[in-house]
């Protein structure tokens, strides 16, 4: 128990020394920006159901092609400080917290924010939304981080009534 305690006391205290300010980090002059938060709206010509919307909204999630830097204990971006810490250095235990720990920054593009929205279409349009449209939107916070927003519109739903097949050989029939 006692080592419990300990090893709770060190990571609480190894997350708030490795958890500065990481935006001091990006580069002003070329107006980088930190991706902090993504969320994304549905909208359809129906309601859509929960059961239908959570495995919907976890399937799009892996279209994101950029996902903001994980906190830890849902406050300290520890992972991103740490890649800051030990970038430049070629100890075994840097290396090791590089590989195994640290985590790039996610720096905003717009390019990637099109490709995503465009990700989205294409995933609803494989699923017979042929009219999917996907516009985006970005907030600033501050000077240094990003948020943005998805809105999906889905259009109406394509389903194919019928299928024959139609064969000169009987066997295939």
């Amino acid at each position: 128990m006692n080592y419990l305690f300990k090893s709770c006391i060190l990571l609480l205290l190894l997350g708030l020394s490795s958890a500065c300010n990481v935006t001091k980090h990006l580069d002003a002059a070329k107006g980088q920006r930190l991706v902090v938060k993504n969320t994304l709206e549905l909208k359809a010509n129906r309601k859509i159901r929960f059961s239908e919307r959570t495995p919907l909204l976890y399937e799009l999630n892996a279209f994101y092609k950029q996902q903001p830097n994980r906190k830890v204990l849902g406050l300290f971006r520890t992972r991103l400080s740490l890649f800051y810490k030990y970038q430049n250095r070629t100890s075994g235990f840097a290396k090791w917290i590089n590989k195994s720990v640290a985590e790039k920054p996610t720096i905003y593009s717009e390019a990637q924010t099109i490709q995503t929205a465009r990700n989205f279409e294409y995933q609803m349009q494989l699923r017979g939304y042929l009219h999917a449209h996907c516009t985006f939107k970005t907030d600033t916070i501050g000077a240094t981080k990003m948020a943005t927003h998805y809105t999906l519109n889905f259009g109406p739903l394509y389903t194919i009534d019928s299928v024959r097949f139609i064969s000169k050989d009987s066997l295939v029939l």
